[in-house]
């Protein structure tokens, strides 16, 4: 019943029902649990609170202290998407996309989302070589499926639009948002729009549409530090793609929204 409760609650997370995923994750965690039950319940409940722009600090503390005296390694699994949730919304990007990988490492079967999802810091960092990387990674699993697919459409597009093949990137974000309104997962389609915007020129009437659809997202989940990196993205100045295509050529590092 625990693990069914905690999934219930991550699956609320991803689509979009924040407030119902902390009613049932904080609900449980007031009745006395074992420790490996509230190191994962727990975890998910300060994923909502991390992505929301709220101290996670004590929430960490406590579940270091919960496995200081645990030998398997494993039981860092719920805290690692802590942190790379955590380090992605205070753009602690390096961070959030090793917390991805190491998942994947220890958690070999889930590789195919903790690539997808190492990927993104990867992108708004414009790192063309690591997103590649974490590309390559997601498919030498050989996993397919209407999620996988769009999580590889979406690397793609962010792809394209660091190459600077514009046309190319809009029309794979476009399937991406397309398939993620279709799945009802509004938090990876708000992401997406994120990295659209983040990419490609938000001068484009087609960035600012998607960007206007996650801000309403965004705004709903009450996902501060997101909407204050999409705002500052969509507010970026000048020809966009051509500073990003020049600067991953030269292989120098722009600044991104933070």
């Amino acid at each position: 019943m625990l693990r069914f409760v905690n999934n219930v609650g991550y699956t609320a997370f991803l689509a979009g029902d924040w407030d119902g995923a902390l009613a049932e994750l904080e609900g449980v965690l007031a009745e006395d649990l074992d420790r490996g039950d509230r190191i994962s319940i727990l975890s998910n409940a300060l994923i909502v609170h991390a992505c929301r722009g709220e101290s996670v600090a004590d929430g960490i503390a406590e579940l270091e202290r919960l496995g200081a005296e645990i030998t398997d390694a494993r039981w860092r699994i719920p805290v690692l998407d802590l942190e790379g949730n955590a380090g992605l919304a205070v753009g602690r990007l390096e961070d959030a996309r090793g917390a991805w990988r190491e998942l994947a490492r220890l958690e070999p079967s889930q590789t195919p989302e903790f690539m997808y999802r190492a990927a993104r810091p990867a992108l708004w960092n414009l790192d063309r070589v690591a997103a590649q990387a974490d590309l390559k990674a997601l498919d030498d699993t050989g996993v397919h499926g209407r999620v996988v697919e769009i999580r590889r459409l979406t690397i793609r597009a962010g792809l394209a639009a660091l190459d600077g093949q514009v046309a190319e990137a809009l029309a794979e974000y476009r399937e991406a948002l397309r398939g993620w309104r279709e799945l009802r997962v509004p938090w990876d389609e708000a992401l997406t729009s994120v990295d659209m915007a983040t990419l490609i020129d938000p001068a484009r009437p087609e960035v600012q549409a998607a960007g206007e659809s996650a801000r309403e997202i965004l705004s709903l989940l009450r996902a501060s530090p997101f909407l204050a990196r999409l705002t500052a993205a969509l507010g970026r100045s000048g020809s966009t793609e051509t500073a990003i295509g020049a600067a991953v050529e030269a292989g120098t590092e722009i600044a991104t929204p933070s």
